[in-house]
């Protein structure tokens, strides 16, 4: 068996992240009273901030991402030499209680990513839909269940939020955030870049 045209989902952590985590959630609350009102965007019930451009030298959260992303794409030879990589924007997402983010993607960015910050229990996950679906919606159903997990062959997948953790995809990719039951906030900040 082959197993053809993966879609792949960059994830992992930041093992530094418990010592700049009050300082990064401080930032997020000074951002959220600067524009209490926010966007909404994918964001339902919830706080999402004005898009921001990459700024490394003023703005921590911006600094922050910048870091951590440059160290992901060299330590691990991620892109081919040469490729440049464009920092294109970062927003804030603070889902309460009831509040979620409804399907959606990223146009005009190559990549695009969510970094967590506060994540309680039952504060729902992210969940990426196949972008087979359309086309292979019934043939998900014939195949037994031990082939589909063995290959992540599912119509949809979803992760829990961990905090200090990086999840980076295809702009196209169709995803959402599922309803938070958790009455504490739940704290991503999400990015597009352009290759």
């Amino acid at each position: 068996m082959n197993v053809l045209f993966p879609t792949v989902i960059h994830q992992f952590d930041v093992p530094t992240f418990k010592q700049v985590q009050k300082d990064l959630i401080k930032c997020v609350y000074e951002e959220r009273r600067k524009d209490p009102e926010g966007v909404g965007v994918s964001n339902r019930g919830g706080w999402q901030s004005s898009s921001h451009r990459f700024d490394k030298e003023s703005d921590p959260l911006s600094k922050f991402l910048i870091e951590q992303l440059v160290n992901y794409f060299q330590k691990n030879r991620i892109l081919k030499e040469g490729v440049k990589v464009r920092f294109n924007n970062w927003w804030i997402n603070i889902n309460k209680k009831g509040s979620f983010n409804v399907k959606h993607n990223h146009p005009d960015s190559s990549l695009s990513g969510v970094f967590y910050l506060q994540c309680p229990k039952d504060s729902g996950k992210i969940v990426f839909e196949s972008p087979h679906t359309f086309t292979r919606a019934k043939l998900y159903l014939y195949y037994n269940s031990s082939l589909r997990d063995s290959l992540n062959y599912h119509i949809c997948m979803g992760f829990d939020a961990i905090p200090g953790e990086f999840f980076i995809f295809p702009s196209d990719l169709l995803h959402y955030v599922e309803e938070s039951g958790s009455r504490k906030d739940r704290i991503s900040i999400s990015f597009n870049i352009g290759l």
